[in-house]
């Protein structure tokens, strides 16, 4: 299965009532992994139920700021993920929850549960909540304790061309630099950016396989302005409504909302990618989007 398809599983469980209480996502890259349970998040969180979000909605903006009320994602602690981060996380849990809203609970790099952390959610994990999504993160998911399995729906997402076959270190920061500098243009002089995908990105050659790891550098570009924006405006983050932001820096706020629909135009450009679109047209036509979004 690979990653729009599972949103669109996903999107489809959630409108009909009929989400699975844990899933255990494996695929050959841990950062493709990461970037799924990502949009799993934003799908299953946004107040319009757009796939991937749609960047605008109150808990999009709380999304991309890391302040979802009922989210919480756990990492390894140095080597492995260990039984006092599971416990931690178990006195957070809310079952009481606003009508509507989920719980969603992201283990990274899963298998490299202790197994005192592991035998330590078994229980939490076998008494399903019906507002309690698990997502489990694994490159090899045989190495999870049979237990741990078998209270789990496993979705193997394939792995795309492009995550096969990226740039070398080197290309991948050449790439970067051009975002950084189509970014602060955008930022600066929204009305030339446009400008940018033929006299600067067409200079990189940038090959077809090339294209999607450039639009997604734009994309986080935005989230990450708009989410220095929102940090900066606790009156977002303590659950203020965009509209409110007049005596509580509306400036800083309408960015942050333009900075994230600019990352949404470049998301959804990114999908087009997909069906052997021209890059550097499609590039073209999304600057000029997020002229008209940055000017207004």
């Amino acid at each position: 299965m690979d990653q729009d398809d599972f949103l669109q599983t996903l999107q489809a469980a959630r409108m009909q009532g009929k989400l699975h209480h844990a899933y255990l996502l494996t695929q050959n890259s841990e950062q493709a992994l990461r970037e799924t349970a990502q949009k799993a998040m934003a799908t299953l969180t946004c107040e319009r139920g757009v796939i991937a979000g749609c960047e605008e909605c109150a808990e999009c903006i709380r999304r991309v700021s890391e302040n979802l009320p009922y989210v919480t994602w756990l990492e390894p602690d140095g080597s492995s993920l260990k039984i006092a981060q599971m416990r931690n996380a178990m006195q957070r849990d809310q079952t009481k929850l606003p009508a509507g809203a989920l719980a969603l609970v992201f283990f990274e790099q899963a298998q490299r549960m202790t197994v005192e952390a592991a035998n330590s959610i078994l229980k939490w994990i076998e008494e399903p909540h019906a507002q309690r999504v698990f997502f489990l993160l694994t490159t090899s998911p045989y190495a999870l304790l049979p237990t741990i399995r078998s209270r789990c729906v496993l979705i193997r997402l394939s792995d795309s061309l492009q995550n096969q076959e990226g740039p070398s270190s080197e290309r991948f920061a050449e790439l970067e630099a051009a975002v950084l500098e189509l970014v602060e243009l955008c930022k600066t002089k929204p009305h030339r950016a446009w400008h940018f995908a033929n006299d600067r990105v067409a200079k990189l050659r940038i090959k077809p396989e090339e294209m999607p790891v450039f639009f997604d550098r734009v994309t986080a570009s935005f989230r990450a302005l708009s989410r220095e924006q929102t940090q900066n405006h606790p009156v977002l983050l303590a659950g203020g409504d965009l509209t409110t932001g007049a005596t509580h820096g509306a400036d800083g706020l309408r960015r942050a909302r333009s900075y994230a629909q600019c990352a949404l135009l470049f998301s959804h450009a990114r999908r087009r990618l997909s069906h052997h679109v021209n890059g550097i047209s499609l590039l073209e036509v999304t600057l000029m989007d997020v002229a008209d979004v940055l000017r207004r």
